[in-house]
């Protein structure tokens, strides 16, 4: 931090409170400063910085106080130039004053983030006398006595700088409109190019935007010559300014390697990167055929202009991007609404079985899925399946197999051959997406103790007394999952429920869990839980299910979870 600043020497000067004052004061503090040998190249930054300190003083500082004036004081001493600005309201920067705001075109909330991003410090004090702001910035170039020589010239000089300065601040301004108004970042970029093509009297002006991939893209504003054309990928010299990131300015090309295509343009040369808080983005460049070279202030004028090209490709780019997850997550949605309608609502009561479940999947959509139907004959048929994967494309094919299963029923019941055929149809598609589904099918006898199960790689069903200390599996013929075979034959295997038996079809999803203390619950883990877990019926027994696994793994379910309980109806 610089010493307390003491105003000696310099200059100073009372401005009413009008923003059309603002750039006459700035102008008088840059005579005072260029004639002190003040660097040129670095007058842009001051002044964008210092407006936006006078703009607050007058646009908040000085409302509420009619005929208030604004002073401004500046001074370049050894180690930098230093300011004080004050006005006659009281001022408190809140929490985030100096930050970026989230929206980097809104019309305010910037200015506290240009100020202190560019002085080496800014300080605040309230008095009875108003608002002061004290600001520094440092400089390693100590200031010269003013060159009275050649006034005249001088004058001249500043005459025209004064008129360049004009033009390209209204140059600016319509950029700036052109940000809000612009529909597309291209028809932006392509009326930036056709405005700066004239302020700096150029041939040619043009602009290459880098997409992630890595392609570049080219808007062009000019005429070319017949025998030369801007090439598809960078220049040599063009690929050493992207990758210096720093703005070059050459008298002419011919100073150029002869290999390098911009040489045959035989020109004076600008190009500079285009960026936004350290992201690079592309390059911004101009060419002259004839006249002198580009001014410093032509090429601060370009880097300004680089600038807003920045703020206005990640402004688009960040507006894609929310339209595209605003799309996906509609997406997403709407197959969740799908799949959660594809799901059983109620089960079946005129049977003797009484059955009941749940499915819950770890994102918006999942891969788990059950059905349960009552075939024509009485049966009672339950598929319970576990599509690899997640999200939409797990979603998908969990309902592709509950149509194809429900296609299927109406020819067969017998779970088996129900596998067979839901193997054969979904097997090519599946081998195409590299995807494959375990899958287990049981057919409830009308009988109310017999059932047939068939199995595609899926756990095996478990079964249990209220009274017993662990569930049981039931064995079944353990083929491989949907997909991988296309040709497999499933079997049929036929067991017995007695009375009070409750019988528990899950994915891996039950058992695959782990709890804050890094142990899996496992397969054996759920068997002897599961017959602790029973209540007086099936559908408050699932329920418990769901939030005992949920209490096992906090937080959010690493993946989704399925079980379909069933048992025969008391007589």
């Amino acid at each position: 931090m610089p010493d307390p600043i003491t105003y000696r020497e310099g200059a100073e000067c009372d401005m009413p409170a009008g923003l059309e004052h603002v750039q006459p004061a700035l102008e008088m503090m840059r005579r005072y400063l260029e004639a002190r040998g003040f660097p040129a190249e670095e007058w842009a930054g001051l002044q964008l910085a210092t407006a936006e300190a006078l703009n607050n003083a007058i646009k908040h500082g000085c409302a509420g106080h009619p005929g208030a004036m604004v002073l401004l004081r500046w001074t370049w001493r050894d180690d930098g130039v230093a300011m004080q600005i004050r006005d006659p309201g009281q001022f408190e920067p809140p929490p985030g004053w100096d930050e970026l705001p989230e929206d980097p075109l809104a019309e305010g909330g910037r200015g506290g983030f240009l100020i202190s991003n560019y002085f080496d410090s800014a300080s605040h004090t309230n008095s009875e006398r108003g608002h002061t702001l004290e600001l520094f910035k440092a400089f390693a170039i100590s200031p010269q006595p003013a060159n009275t020589v050649g006034v005249e010239e001088e004058l001249a000089m500043m005459t025209q700088d004064l008129s360049d300065s004009y033009e390209s601040l209204a140059a600016l301004f319509q950029i700036g409109s052109l940000l809000a108004t612009s529909k597309t970042f291209d028809d932006f970029l392509d009326h930036v190019l056709q405005r700066l093509r004239v302020l700096l009297a150029g041939d040619l002006v043009y602009a290459r935007i880098r997409s992630p991939d890595g392609a570049w893209t080219s808007n062009l504003e000019g005429e070319l010559p017949d025998d030369w054309a801007l090439p598809d990928a960078l220049t040599a010299h063009e690929t050493a300014v992207w990758e210096a990131r720093k703005f070059s300015s050459l008298g002419g090309t011919d100073r150029l390697p002869a290999a390098d295509p911009l040489r045959h343009w035989e020109a004076a040369l600008m190009v500079g990167p285009i960026g936004f808080q350290g992201v690079p983005i592309g390059l911004i460049a101009a060419a002259r055929r004839s006249g002198a070279a580009f001014t410093a202030g032509q090429t601060n004028l370009l880097r300004t202009v680089a600038d807003f090209v920045g703020v206005a490709y990640t402004t688009a780019e960040l507006h894609r991007q929310r339209e595209e997850q605003l799309r996906e997550h509609r997406e997403i949605e709407i197959a969740a609404q799908i799949q959660q309608s594809l799901l059983p609502t109620s089960f079946p009561e005129s049977t003797p079985w009484e059955v009941h479940g749940f499915c819950h999947s770890a994102r918006t959509v999942g891969g788990d899925f059950f059905d349960v139907i009552t075939a024509p004959d009485g049966q009672v048929v339950i598929l319970v399946a576990d599509s690899m994967g997640k999200g939409v494309p797990a979603a998908m094919f969990a309902s592709l197999l509950r149509a194809t299963a429900r296609a299927c029923i109406e020819r067969t019941t017998d779970p088996g051959n129900l596998l067979t055929e839901l193997n054969r149809l979904l097997a090519p598609d599946l081998t195409t997406m590299g995807m494959f589904i375990t899958a287990v099918v049981v057919a409830l006898q009308p009988d109310g103790h017999t059932l047939d199960i068939a199995n595609a790689g899926h756990p095996a069903l478990l079964t249990f007394q209220p009274s017993q200390a662990k569930a049981l599996e039931i064995e079944s013929n353990g083929d491989v999952p949907l997909g991988v075979l296309p040709d497999t034959r499933y079997r049929s295997t036929r067991t017995t429920l007695i009375e009070r038996d409750v019988a528990c079809m899950v994915t891996d999803g039950t058992f695959e869990l782990v709890d804050r203390h890094g142990d899996m619950l496992g397969f054996p883990g759920l068997a002897t839980r599961l017959p602790g877990w029973w209540t007086a019926d099936l559908s408050t027994f699932t329920a418990t299910c769901l939030t005992q696994l949920s209490l096992i793994e906090e937080g959010q379910p690493s993946d989704d979870r399925t079980l379909v309980a069933f048992r025969a109806k008391a007589t």
